[in-house]
Protein backbone atom coordinates (compact mmCIF):
# COMPACT_ATOMS: atom_id res chain seq x y z
CA UNK A 1 0.00 0.00 0.00
CA UNK A 2 1.13 3.75 0.50
CA UNK A 3 1.14 6.95 -1.18
CA UNK A 4 2.54 7.86 -4.33
CA UNK A 5 2.71 10.36 -7.11
CA UNK A 6 2.29 9.70 -10.76
CA UNK A 7 2.09 11.62 -13.50
CA UNK A 8 -1.03 11.50 -16.08
CA UNK A 9 1.05 11.54 -19.80
CA UNK A 10 -0.45 12.60 -23.47
CA UNK A 11 -2.79 9.60 -23.34
CA UNK A 12 -4.22 9.65 -19.84
CA UNK A 13 -2.19 6.80 -18.67
CA UNK A 14 -0.19 6.58 -15.25
CA UNK A 15 2.27 3.96 -14.14
CA UNK A 16 1.01 2.27 -10.94
CA UNK A 17 3.38 0.90 -8.14
CA UNK A 18 4.74 -3.06 -8.98
CA UNK A 19 3.38 -3.92 -5.43
CA UNK A 20 -0.08 -3.11 -6.30
CA UNK A 21 -0.38 -5.18 -9.67
CA UNK A 22 -2.74 -8.62 -8.90
CA UNK A 23 -0.91 -11.91 -9.84
CA UNK A 24 -3.44 -11.68 -13.23
CA UNK A 25 -1.23 -11.33 -16.20
CA UNK A 26 -3.27 -8.61 -17.68
CA UNK A 27 -5.88 -7.70 -14.84
CA UNK A 28 -8.90 -5.58 -15.50
CA UNK A 29 -9.48 -2.55 -13.24
CA UNK A 30 -13.18 -1.05 -12.09
CA UNK A 31 -13.18 2.48 -11.75
CA UNK A 32 -15.40 4.34 -9.89
CA UNK A 33 -15.80 8.11 -9.52
CA UNK A 34 -16.17 8.42 -5.63
CA UNK A 35 -17.90 12.08 -5.23
CA UNK A 36 -17.16 12.07 -1.05
CA UNK A 37 -13.70 11.75 -1.65
CA UNK A 38 -13.25 13.61 -5.04
CA UNK A 39 -11.55 11.09 -6.22
CA UNK A 40 -11.48 7.79 -8.82
CA UNK A 41 -11.78 4.73 -6.58
CA UNK A 42 -9.84 1.64 -8.78
CA UNK A 43 -11.27 -2.05 -7.54
CA UNK A 44 -8.94 -5.02 -9.20
CA UNK A 45 -10.94 -8.39 -9.55
CA UNK A 46 -10.39 -9.69 -6.07
CA UNK A 47 -12.00 -6.11 -4.73
CA UNK A 48 -14.79 -6.09 -7.35
CA UNK A 49 -15.84 -9.86 -6.85
CA UNK A 50 -15.82 -9.64 -3.08
CA UNK A 51 -17.86 -6.02 -3.72
CA UNK A 52 -20.17 -7.96 -6.14
CA UNK A 53 -20.49 -10.89 -3.50
CA UNK A 54 -21.73 -9.21 -0.25
CA UNK A 55 -24.30 -7.16 -2.51
CA UNK A 56 -25.88 -10.85 -3.89
CA UNK A 57 -25.90 -12.12 -0.42
CA UNK A 58 -27.88 -9.09 1.08
CA UNK A 59 -32.08 -9.43 0.37
CA UNK A 60 -32.54 -7.01 -3.30
CA UNK A 61 -33.50 -4.38 -0.24
CA UNK A 62 -34.00 -0.75 -2.72
CA UNK A 63 -31.01 0.68 -0.97
CA UNK A 64 -29.47 -2.32 -1.96
CA UNK A 65 -30.56 -2.21 -5.59
CA UNK A 66 -29.57 1.67 -5.85
CA UNK A 67 -25.99 0.53 -4.68
CA UNK A 68 -25.70 -1.17 -7.56
CA UNK A 69 -27.30 0.76 -10.00
CA UNK A 70 -25.09 3.70 -8.98
CA UNK A 71 -21.94 1.44 -9.14
CA UNK A 72 -22.89 -0.07 -12.67
CA UNK A 73 -24.01 3.04 -13.64
CA UNK A 74 -20.46 4.91 -13.18
CA UNK A 75 -18.03 2.79 -13.40
CA UNK A 76 -15.70 1.81 -16.60
CA UNK A 77 -13.78 -1.43 -16.62
CA UNK A 78 -9.44 -0.68 -17.89
CA UNK A 79 -7.50 -3.62 -18.82
CA UNK A 80 -3.74 -2.62 -17.50
CA UNK A 81 -1.72 -2.51 -20.40
CA UNK A 82 2.25 -2.83 -20.68
CA UNK A 83 4.53 -1.45 -18.35
CA UNK A 84 1.93 -1.26 -15.34
CA UNK A 85 -0.09 1.51 -17.27
CA UNK A 86 -3.49 1.97 -16.50
CA UNK A 87 -5.35 4.57 -19.40
CA UNK A 88 -7.80 6.82 -17.38
CA UNK A 89 -11.41 7.65 -19.09
CA UNK A 90 -11.81 11.44 -20.38
CA UNK A 91 -15.09 11.88 -18.07
CA UNK A 92 -13.28 10.57 -14.97
CA UNK A 93 -10.03 12.63 -15.33
CA UNK A 94 -12.26 15.24 -15.50
CA UNK A 95 -14.34 14.90 -12.47
CA UNK A 96 -11.63 13.71 -10.61
CA UNK A 97 -10.22 17.19 -11.73
CA UNK A 98 -6.74 15.44 -12.15
CA UNK A 99 -4.74 16.90 -14.95
CA UNK A 100 -0.64 15.87 -15.36
CA UNK A 101 -0.14 14.92 -11.81
CA UNK A 102 -1.94 12.39 -9.68
CA UNK A 103 -1.88 10.96 -5.99
CA UNK A 104 -2.25 6.77 -5.88
CA UNK A 105 -3.39 6.65 -2.03
CA UNK A 106 -3.67 2.48 -1.06
CA UNK A 107 -6.83 1.63 0.13
CA UNK A 108 -5.67 -2.24 1.76
CA UNK A 109 -7.82 -4.20 -1.15
CA UNK A 110 -8.12 -1.47 -4.26
CA UNK A 111 -6.76 2.21 -4.32
CA UNK A 112 -7.36 5.72 -4.87
CA UNK A 113 -6.48 8.07 -7.90
CA UNK A 114 -7.40 11.76 -6.86
CA UNK A 115 -5.41 15.14 -7.88
CA UNK A 116 -2.65 16.37 -5.74
CA UNK A 117 -3.09 18.27 -2.98
CA UNK A 118 -6.98 18.04 -2.98
CA UNK A 119 -8.98 18.79 0.32
CA UNK A 120 -9.11 15.99 2.72
CA UNK A 121 -11.65 17.78 4.91
CA UNK A 122 -14.14 15.93 3.89
CA UNK A 123 -12.81 12.38 4.66
CA UNK A 124 -14.81 10.28 6.49
CA UNK A 125 -13.14 9.50 9.57
CA UNK A 126 -11.92 5.89 10.93
CA UNK A 127 -15.31 5.36 12.53
CA UNK A 128 -17.34 6.16 9.72
CA UNK A 129 -15.94 4.04 7.86
CA UNK A 130 -16.01 0.71 10.04
CA UNK A 131 -19.55 1.48 10.94
CA UNK A 132 -20.78 1.82 7.34
CA UNK A 133 -18.09 -1.27 6.28
CA UNK A 134 -20.44 -3.18 9.58
CA UNK A 135 -23.67 -1.93 8.31
CA UNK A 136 -23.09 -3.41 5.00
CA UNK A 137 -21.74 -6.80 5.76
CA UNK A 138 -23.49 -7.03 9.13
CA UNK A 139 -26.19 -10.48 8.20
CA UNK A 140 -29.58 -8.88 7.49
Amino acid sequence: MGTFSAKVDKNRRIQLPASWIPDDVRPEFTLLFWPRSGGIDVLPPAALKELKDKLCERDPSPETLTLVRAIGANSVCVTLAARRRLTLPEQLLAKAGIISEAKLVGMVDRFLICRPGRDERDEPTMSEVLQKIESLIAPQ
